[in-house]
């Protein structure tokens, strides 16, 4: 004889079957935002290191660092330096306008320099690094993060 099964079990098997989805997806869903703001992090700090990579450039050719972020995109542009000298990630290949702005939350970097242009920084609005100090002229060029 088939057995029958009680009113309330398929209740039970459905209720269940949601409740593995909830867990799933609770598990799932932070690791995606973990995963999505290290690569964030990863390509902020690319495009301060690309902004290095300029000001040291523009230091070889007028013996001062610019500290100004139009200046050194026109600079990178009307030099036609070579993208092989600036880094990329797997996600953005390098091109001078993204310079401007930390791609977290599209602010612009905080960048300057001291006026004889012996010195300058960088930092991202959202708190992923810095190169260089504003405070500290000795750690010109130097990063935050390593």
């Amino acid at each position: 004889m088939p057995q029958v099964k009680a009113k309330g079990s398929i209740i039970l098997e459905i209720l269940i079957i949601v409740l593995i989805g909830v867990l799933v997806y609770t598990i799932y869903d932070p690791a995606m935002k973990i995963r999505a703001e290290e690569e964030l992090r990863k390509v902020c700090r690319f495009r301060m290191k690309n902004i290095r990579q300029a000001e040291l450039r523009y230091f070889d050719e007028y013996s001062r660092y610019t500290g100004n972020i139009d200046s050194l995109i026109a600079f990178i542009k009307a030099k036609n330096l070579p993208d092989s000298l600036f880094f990329s990630t797997a996600t953005e290949k390098f091109n001078p306008d993204s310079l401007r702005r930390c791609p977290k939350l599209n602010q612009p970097y905080i960048i300057g320099a001291d006026s004889l242009g012996k010195y300058y920084w960088v930092e991202c609005p959202y708190g992923h690094g810095m190169i260089g100090s504003k405070e500290k002229p000795e750690d010109v060029n130097k990063v935050s993060w390593e």
